[in-house]
């Protein structure tokens, strides 16, 4: 039996907690109003927070992708115990994947 899994697209869901069903109510609110009063600067606030909302979960989702879940070692327990369950994490990617180079100065910059 293999104890690995990679992260794909569709063993990836992110859903929103309650700050992010908050944040959705807060849209659409914002929303009506800007339908109501036909207000731009409110229209420019409703999609620019809709926009940072998606773009996290796509940040998110991009994090996510790739990753390898192994399960650790555990020990053997009873039903009235507790029980400590313990995930590997790794990653295919090395930690400093974005490497910008400066033009003047040839030197490498890590974000």
């Amino acid at each position: 039996m293999d104890d690995t899994i990679t992260l794909s697209h569709r063993r990836i869901f992110i859903l929103p907690t309650k700050r992010g069903g908050g944040m959705v109510l807060l849209i659409v609110i914002l929303l009506l109003i800007a339908f109501v009063y036909n207000n731009n600067l409110a229209y420019l606030l409703t999609f620019l927070i809709a926009s940072v909302f998606f773009i996290t979960i796509l940040h998110t989702f991009k994090s996510m992708a790739g990753l390898v879940v192994q399960a650790g070692q555990t020990k053997a327990v009873f039903a009235v115990r507790r029980q400590v369950l313990i995930f590997i994490l790794t990653t295919p990617m090395p930690l400093n994947a974005r490497i910008y180079r400066l033009n003047s100065a040839n030197r490498k910059v890590f974000f």
